[in-house]
């Protein structure tokens, strides 16, 4: 049997309006050496019918259903069932470019330790919004050799695991899954974890990864209610996950700015807990103990968004 170069990993979920762009897009590939593996993760509409249709007439697509369970699961689930030397991860709602697959193989085919990553444009239901490049000619990142491209560029901020190739051997080797346990920010923890499996990433100019942002659409992160614990629960892997990136990368001159990414994605996560069903007393023993190994200079960033917590706090308290 033959075992195909690529494995593309689809978590779908009521995405009926979609799913034959994406189809078509990938049908569309110059690389053409791939098999498509589309989870069904339990939707409500005609995205499984419509799937279906649109991929007998190629066997390389393989439809599965399961049990709702999240975008997480649904990545698993496909991770179990990929056949691949490489694995990509496309979202239902974006598309790609003819030549996205080939870009990346380009670069690197035979080595798992190296990670070839794109950027993207995103665009809404009229027209491309924002283009997000990481350089302007490939540039190449080793472990513990540092580099000033990650301080200058703030690659590892982009956390998505789509504009990225992964290597099926690593991911399986160490049983590397995403956390199904939380619901944001998961894709961030499973790349860094992923990366400091390997050795050298390389960083393209090219951007031909499309991502749909909804022009009158709230993001999951702005429509969902955090639960305390899975903040708890975040904030401990991302504070662990980002010493350990300074260290694989030799990233102490880029520390502060790790630490201060930590800071923003902290309070992006606080803000939106649900601050009524807990003690006030709770959100104010967090920010010591997650701020333990901050400098003296990143305080003026921890107060003001302290301070835009606690003005959340009384504007709640006072309804």
């Amino acid at each position: 049997m033959h075992t195909p170069i690529l494995s593309i990993i689809i978590p779908v979920y009521n995405a009926e309006t979609f799913i034959p762009r994406l189809i078509k897009c990938i049908k569309k590939q110059s690389w053409q050496d791939f098999e498509a593996i589309i989870i069904d993760d339990g939707s409500t509409d005609r995205t499984w019918d419509i799937s279906i249709k649109e991929t007998s007439d190629d066997k390389r697509f393989k439809v599965y259903k399961k049990k709702n369970g999240g975008p997480s699961s649904s990545r698993n689930y496909g991770i179990n069932l990929s056949k691949g030397i490489w694995i990509a991860f496309i979202d239902a709602d974006d598309y790609i470019e003819d030549d996205y697959f080939t870009v990346f193989f380009k670069y690197n085919i035979n080595d798992i330790k190296t990670q070839v990553i794109q950027g993207f444009k995103t665009f809404n239901e009229r027209q491309i919004i924002q283009t997000f490049k990481y350089c302007d000619s490939p540039t190449e990142v080793f472990k513990n050799t540092y580099s000033s491209f990650l301080e200058t560029s703030h690659a590892l901020n982009r956390w998505e695991v789509w504009g990225k190739l992964f290597s099926s051997e690593i991911i399986k080797t160490h049983n590397l899954k995403f956390d199904e346990n939380i619901h944001i920010y998961e894709d961030g923890i499973f790349w860094h974890q992923y990366i400091l499996l390997i050795d050298h990433l390389i960083f393209l100019p090219d951007t031909n990864y499309r991502y749909f942002r909804p022009e009158f659409q709230q993001t999951l992160t702005t429509r969902r209610i955090i639960s305390h614990n899975e903040l708890i629960y975040i904030t401990q892997h991302y504070q662990k996950l980002s010493y350990l990136l300074i260290e694989h990368f030799s990233l102490q001159k880029y520390s502060d700015e790790i630490i201060r990414l930590y800071i923003n994605r902290f309070f992006t996560l606080i803000i939106h807990i649900n601050i009524k069903k807990y003690p006030i007393q709770i959100y104010l023993n967090l920010c010591p103990s997650s701020f333990k190994y901050f400098k003296i200079h990143q305080f003026k960033e921890v107060i003001l968004c302290f301070c835009t917590l606690l003005l959340r706090m009384f504007k709640t308290f006072i309804k």
